[in-house]
């Protein structure tokens, strides 16, 4: 008699259970597309960094091309 007195929240407890794990399965499956969208700002973030780091290279060596300067540095560089 007591089981049947208990039979529905048993029922509501375990409904309960799977609705939170589930919810946990949800969570996760954000946090993974979070860390995949965070992954890619990074790598894109970095692709610019070393796309600047071309530029500042390049535009220091055509100013030292202009100045005359460009074979001392590089001579200097490799000492």
């Amino acid at each position: 008699m007591k089981f049947v007195k208990i039979l529905p929240l048993l029922c509501v407890v375990m409904a309960s259970t799977a609705q939170a794990d589930n919810l946990v399965d949800r969570l996760n499956q954000v946090d993974q597309g979070l860390q995949s969208a965070q992954n890619a700002v990074n790598s894109t973030q970095n692709s610019i960094r070393d796309g600047q780091n071309r530029i500042d290279n390049t535009q220091r060596s055509i100013d030292e091309i202009k100045d005359g300067t460009y074979v001392e540095n590089r001579v200097n560089n490799k000492v």
